[in-house]
């Protein structure tokens, strides 16, 4: 019984993993706000001399958006995986230093982690957006590197294009309407439900005085598959919070 409920609800056991030992996985993050590179080296300007894992260390507790929880979370489950994040200019470039790897300075958001998944001799490929790495990016990348056997891509937005989801043998996605449309347009799809990593809660003070009444970190996207009940839910919040305050780089009106 509780094997069958795992399997229906996308996850398995750790037993059931053991053969997985030694696969390695290269996952590419490219969903980093444009701002946040310019920001955190703004902040501890002293870490653009540092080595690639210096480097690498401080901005996974920085712990903006994923870092490193994938590669923690499937380490116990014997997956090798390195993370990889191609538009953080600092990072990569001191990689690409330290592994002797000459690159175009107008095209190393391609060049370095090009090197970098052929460096690591990855059994599968993870990506988290695909807004930088087209179809024929990838095929090359396979043809150079013929460890590769899988490309994963990772679907929790909507899109406008779903055919940029071309190169990906396998597709993860959090929304069950977007699943079966994908599904519909001939993708493979796997459910996959969002989680938190408990380690950060290590990292901030629980304890400290609350500042703020009432606060809401995300997105709404309209449209008919957009975000309609979390719209209404923030608008019912709104009108008996007191001391709002709305931090966007983007401000749409909720009417």
């Amino acid at each position: 019984m509780g094997d069958q409920a795992a399997k229906n609800s996308g996850f398995v056991r750790s037993e059931q993993l053991q053969w997985n030992a030694n696969v390695k996985i290269a996952r590419i993050s490219t969903a980093i706000h444009e701002l946040y590179p310019r920001v955190f080296y703004a902040k501890h300007p002293q870490l653009r001399r540092k080595t690639y894992e210096e480097q690498k260390q401080a901005l996974n507790w920085d712990a903006h958006r994923w870092v490193d929880s994938w590669s923690t979370a499937m380490a116990p489950y014997g997956y090798r995986m390195i993370d990889i994040t191609p538009t953080i200019g600092p990072l990569q470039q001191a990689w690409a230093a330290e592994n002797n790897i000459a690159f175009d300075p107008a095209r190393w958001i391609w060049e370095i982690p090009f090197q970098q998944i052929k460096n690591f001799q990855p059994d599968i490929l993870f990506f988290e957006d695909f807004q930088y790495y087209s179809q024929r990016w990838i095929e090359e990348l396979r043809q150079a590197c013929t460890s590769i056997r899988k490309v994963f891509g990772w679907c929790d937005s909507p899109y406008r294009d779903f055919s940029l989801l071309n190169a990906y043998d396998i597709v993860l996605c959090t929304i069950p309407e977007w699943g079966q449309q994908l599904k519909a347009q001939g993708h493979l799809v796997m459910p996959m439900r969002h989680a938190f990593d408990p380690r950060f809660l290590q990292r901030i003070d629980l304890n400290a005085p609350q500042s703020i009444d009432f606060s809401f970190i995300g997105q709404i996207a309209r449209g008919p598959h957009g975000h309609l009940e979390r719209e209404r839910f923030l608008k019912e919040r709104i009108k008996w919070t007191q001391n709002l305050k709305v931090y966007l780089n983007r401000l749409r009106r909720l009417e």
